[in-house]
């Protein structure tokens, strides 16, 4: 995952940038997509969330000459450079500044995503177990269900609702990390 945050008045410059980095990312051993969400109106930060097959792939990609070179071209447009490596679910709560929430926050967060799409998402697959046979079947129909709802939840839903909730999700780590920088 990267944050960048962009100076006003750049993103035309970015957003060119971005594509650029995006493709020579594509060419490197592992890469298995990405996903960019973009900043509000108001907001110049952008996450852009690449998939790798291995993090030992993320890694060589991140430690690169060409993401180095890369980076350095916009470095004058970025106020933040974040880059977090992680694996699995773990990218959704850990954010470099501000550690991780408690893990009732995070299960909270979570399950109230979720819940939601395990009523919605079936129903809406039914046509398609009907169509396609094979995919109806019992097992394969709750493998395609469970892998339709993680991508939801992971490339659309947690990125922006992390966001939103970002002031209470993070209450605690940042007065935790206010009494660590203040000794007494």
């Amino acid at each position: 995952m990267v944050r960048h945050r962009v100076k006003t008045g750049a993103r035309p410059r970015y957003e060119a940038w971005l594509e650029k980095i995006l493709r020579t990312a594509n060419g490197y051993p592992g890469y298995q997509g990405r996903h960019v969400v973009r900043p509000s109106a108001l907001d110049g930060e952008y996450v852009s969330m690449l998939r790798f097959a291995t993090v030992d792939d993320a890694r060589r990609w991140i430690e690169s000459d060409d993401r180095r070179d890369l980076v350095a071209e916009i470095r004058e447009i970025i106020e933040t450079d974040d880059t977090l490596l992680k694996g699995g679910i773990d990218f959704w709560f850990t954010l470099p500044a501000e550690g991780r929430p408690p893990a009732w926050k995070q299960w909270l967060v979570t399950t109230s995503v979720i819940a939601p799409l395990t009523m919605l998402v079936p129903p809406l697959l039914a046509p398609l177990f009907e169509a396609a046979e094979p995919l109806g079947a019992y097992g394969v129909r709750h493998v395609v269900t469970a892998a339709v709802i993680v991508a939801i939840v992971t490339f659309v839903i947690m990125p922006r609702y992390v966001r939103l909730l970002r002031g209470w999700l993070y209450a605690e780590a940042r007065v935790a990390h206010q009494d660590s920088s203040n000794p007494k």
